[in-house]
């Protein structure tokens, strides 16, 4: 069901391919792809939760959740230090975020980057 709503919002802006469905704003897209590679990650289906986040990210690069799910991404997948690195994307994002800073910080902690844990949270 995800996938048909991604081919027909990426076809004609629609959730549906029936006549007369309303045009969705382009936000929908968006977050319908996040939903996806969500689902996709919980299914354990790593490669098209990537493919999917990283579509998501190439329609808008400035939604910091978007980072964030591409870190979970990796961190479930086994990956830790591109899990971090991608934390530390959102957290550059925004900086004054303190959320951000202490995620970002842990995940540099499990990849034995103290320091620079450090100096995130100072």
């Amino acid at each position: 069901m995800l996938t048909k709503m991604i081919t027909s919002m990426k076809a004609n802006m629609t959730l549906s391919d029936k006549a007369g469905e309303e045009e969705q704003d382009p936000t929908v897209y968006l977050w319908l792809l996040y939903f996806t590679a969500q689902h996709f990650m919980y299914v354990n289906d790593y490669d098209k939760a990537l493919y999917h986040i990283n579509e998501a990210i190439g329609h808008t690069p400035t939604v910091i959740e978007l980072y964030c799910l591409k870190s979970q991404i990796y961190k479930k997948a086994g990956d830790q230090i591109l899990a971090s690195d991608y934390y530390e994307e959102a957290r550059k994002l925004d900086q004054a975020d303190r959320y951000l800073n202490a995620k970002s910080s842990r995940y540099l902690i499990r990849v034995d980057n103290i320091s620079k844990a450090e100096a995130t949270m100072s």
